[in-house]
């Protein structure tokens, strides 16, 4: 239920405002061409456009900057039994990693494309399960680690 809540906010309200999106792409963007440049690249920025010097750009639009991302973790977290106390702090910490881990596959995408320009698809489709999956996974898997502790079972047998 949780998740198609979720769906239908972010159809029918977030997608359309757009400004969450253009939040996420914009600073996506400035973040990752902050860290290349600190790697030793000749990054191009403006806007939602990112590349490395002499290359295509990439283009970071509503629907691919990690927002869906975030609220179906969110709704992992809320849904999932525990204290709020422990829900919080996970969604919290949870959140910013992704934010920064988004930033981190928004620079992936800038090298990639200057490298492999022919491999794009490849590299924007399978992105997702190289640096999503793994964060929202193991956040998951403490959560579940939380709830345990604090489920009411453990409790009475101590």
């Amino acid at each position: 239920m949780i998740f198609v809540g979720w769906q239908l906010v972010y159809d029918l309200y977030l997608l359309p405002n757009g400004r969450l999106d253009e939040f996420l792409s914009l600073s996506g963007v400035t973040i990752a061409s902050k860290i290349l440049s600190l790697m030793g690249f000749a990054i191009e920025s403006e806007g939602r456009l990112i590349g490395c010097v002499g290359s295509r750009a990439v283009e970071i639009n509503n629907g691919c900057n990690g927002l869906q991302l975030f609220g179906m973790f969110s709704g992992f977290i809320v849904s999932y039994p525990g204290a709020w106390k422990n829900r919080f702090i996970l969604l919290a910490t949870g959140s910013i990693v992704l934010f920064f881990v988004n930033a981190l596959r928004i620079a992936f995408f800038a090298v990639f494309n200057s490298i492999f320009p022919e491999h794009w698809d490849l590299a924007h489709d399978t992105s997702s399960y190289i640096f999503f999956y793994p964060v929202v996974l193991t956040f998951w898997y403490i959560c579940t680690q939380m709830s345990s502790e604090d489920s009411p079972l453990d409790q009475l047998q101590t």
